[in-house]
């Protein structure tokens, strides 16, 4: 499913002087794989560089057997929407719009995407399996945050994405929540067949993940 070979990154000095090396990195389809480590450590960069929101300096990335890293800007757009599921760490949600209009919003602004019968369809399927049926008609605003992290979760797959990118997804919830909320992950990344990268710092989910890579001694995984 991944592959990245002598990956390096930096931010220039006015954001931090930054730099992220990885030597080499694998991931298997349909694996389930936690990051973790302390902040700063360069976990929400990686995934923004997997989903091609930045570019490397140096380096493959290859994806769903895609090189990330040749494509141009317009090109890393459209995979990413098409082919990948990025549930964002501060959920992107529109407060102006209920709970359907916002799984439905990248159906809309994205030539790439098609709204029809047919994605309404999923969408209702999909709402009705994480919880949210009967929240569709609401606005985001009046949903608990674990209701909001299921909407985010619902935009993410409702494409049938090869691989969920997931920037901690389990944040700002009690312990109840975070068990349910992974779970739902599992459950979409396991129906859709697709992998699942989630970055987290609950190390009490670890153990319900296939393998943990954690970036405080992070060199060069095979």
């Amino acid at each position: 499913m991944i592959r990245i070979e002598q990956l390096e990154f930096r931010y220039p000095a006015e954001e931090g002087d930054f730099t992220l090396h990885i030597p080499r990195f694998g991931m298997a389809s349909g694996e389930r794989l936690a990051i973790t480590g302390p902040s700063g450590t360069g976990k929400t960069t990686l995934l923004k560089l997997i989903a091609g929101i930045v570019p490397p300096v140096r380096g493959e990335i290859w994806v769903d057997g895609q090189p990330v890293h040749t494509m141009p800007d317009g090109e890393r757009r459209r995979f990413r929407i098409t082919r990948l599921g990025f549930v964002f760490q501060d959920l992107q949600l529109l407060e102006y719009l209920d709970t359907a209009d916002n799984i439905l919003h990248p159906h809309r602004i994205n030539p790439a995407l098609r709204l029809n019968p047919e994605i309404r369809q999923r969408l209702r399927k999909l709402a009705a399996d994480i919880g949210l049926e009967s929240k569709l008609a609401q606005a985001v605003t009046a949903l608990s945050q674990g209701e909001r992290q299921r909407v985010a979760i619902c935009r993410a797959v409702l494409t049938r994405p090869a691989l969920i990118l997931a920037d901690e997804p389990t944040a700002s919830l009690d312990p109840a929540n975070k068990l349910k909320i992974l779970d739902v992950l599992f459950r979409a990344a396991e129906r859709e067949g697709a992998s699942l990268i989630a970055v987290t710092h609950d190390h009490e989910l670890l153990d319900r993940f296939d393998r943990v890579i954690d970036f405080s001694t992070f060199r060069c995984p095979a």
